[in-house]
C-alpha cells in the first residue's frame, strides 16, 4: 500500500493483521486514510475522521512552524554574534594602528622590570650612533643629525625610566625625538633641502609625529637605495640598513599586536639602531662627494 506522510513523502507499507495491534492503529494509516477520501469514519469507528485528522495535522502544523521560526532565531542570533565579533576585531586593530601612530596613553612595553631594563640599555646604542656621528660628520647639518640622534637615546631612556603620571609624557618625549631627528637626516642626506619642508616637519611633530618620520624615512630610502644603485661600495652598507630596518620595523608594528610578547620593543630598539648605525656610511659618502650620485 502506497502511503504519504506529513512530510509530502511517498511510502510503500506492507500491513499485516494482529489482534492486539490493528493495522489502522499506525498514524500512518489515518493519513493514507485522509489521503484515501475517507469521508467521517470507517464503519467500526476504530479510524478517526476527517475533521480530527486536519486538527492534529494543523496542530502538528503548527508546532513545526514554531521550531522552524526557534531555529531562524537561533540562526540569526548567531549571525548577529559574528557580526559583534567581527566589529569588535576591526574596532581593536583600528585603536591599535592608531595607536602607535600618534602616542596615547603609556604604551604597551615594560612589562615587568627586566623588560624596563632591559628597553633602558637598548636605549644607548641610539645615543652612541649620534655620538660616532657627530664627531665625524663634516657638515653642519650631518652634525646636527648625530646631536638629534643622541636625543633619541634620551628621550626613548626618559620614557621607558618614567612611571604612573608622567609616562604618558615620556612617550611623547620619545616619538617627538624620533621625527625631529628624521627631518635632521634628510637635512643631512639632502643639504640643499628647503627650510621650508623642514620647518613643516617640524611644526606637525607634536600633531603627527609618525607621519613626520614615514615621510622622512620614504626620502631618506630613496636616496640610499639610488645612490647604492650607481656606488658598488655602499651596497654592502644598504643591504644591512634593509634588514635591519625590515626587522626593526616588524617588531615595532607587532608590538601593538602582540603586547605580551616577550623582549620585542626591545628587539625594536637593536634593530633600529644597527639600520641608522648602517645609514651612516651613506652619509659619510655625501660628505666626501656630495650629491653627484643622487
Amino acid at each position: 500500500m502506497r502511503v504519504h506522510d506529513v512530510s509530502g513523502e511517498t511510502h510503500d507499507w506492507r500491513f499485516e493483521y494482529s489482534p492486539a495491534a490493528p493495522a489502522h492503529a499506525h498514524p500512518l494509516f489515518e493519513v493514507a486514510a485522509l489521503r484515501l477520501g475517507s469521508s467521517g469514519g470507517s464503519s467500526n469507528g476504530d479510524v478517526k475522521g476527517r475533521p480530527t485528522l486536519r486538527k492534529e495535522l494543523k496542530e502538528q502544523s503548527r508546532v513545526g512552524g514554531l521550531i522552524r521560526k526557534a531555529s531562524d532565531a537561533q540562526r540569526l542570533l548567531k549571525e548577529a554574534v559574528v557580526e559583534a565579533q567581527w566589529a569588535e576585531l576591526g574596532n581593536h586593530y583600528g585603536t591599535q594602528l592608531l595607536n602607535f601612530s600618534r602616542p596615547r596613553g603609556h604604551g604597551v612595553c615594560d612589562h615587568n622590570e627586566f623588560e624596563r631594563w632591559a628597553n633602558i640599555l637598548t636605549s644607548v646604542p641610539y645615543a652612541a650612533v649620534g655620538f660616532h656621528t657627530f664627531r665625524t660628520q663634516r657638515s653642519a647639518e650631518g652634525r646636527l643629525y648625530g646631536a638629534s640622534l643622541a636625543a633619541v637615546g634620551a628621550g626613548s631612556g626618559i620614557y621607558h625610566s618614567s612611571r604612573g603620571k608622567y609616562r604618558s609624557l615620556g612617550r611623547k618625549i620619545d616619538y617627538w625625538a624620533i621625527a625631529l631627528a628624521s627631518a635632521a637626516l634628510v637635512r643631512a642626506s639632502r643639504p640643499g633641502t628647503p627650510r621650508l619642508a623642514t620647518a613643516t616637519s617640524i611644526v606637525l611633530t607634536p600633531f603627527q609625529p609618525f607621519a613626520v618620520v614615514s615621510i622622512n624615512a620614504a626620502v631618506v630610502e630613496a636616496d640610499f637605495l639610488r645612490r647604492a644603485i650607481r656606488r658598488p661600495e655602499l651596497r654592502r652598507a644598504h643591504r644591512l640598513h634593509m634588514g635591519a630596518s625590515l626587522l626593526g620595523g616588524a617588531a615595532f608594528v607587532g608590538e601593538e599586536f602582540f603586547p605580551k610578547a616577550p623582549l620585542i620593543h626591545t628587539a625594536w630598539h637593536l634593530m633600529s639602531a644597527v639600520g641608522l648605525a648602517a645609514t651612516g656610511c651613506f652619509l659619510d659618502d655625501i660628505d666626501h662627494h656630495g650629491n653627484a650620485f643622487l
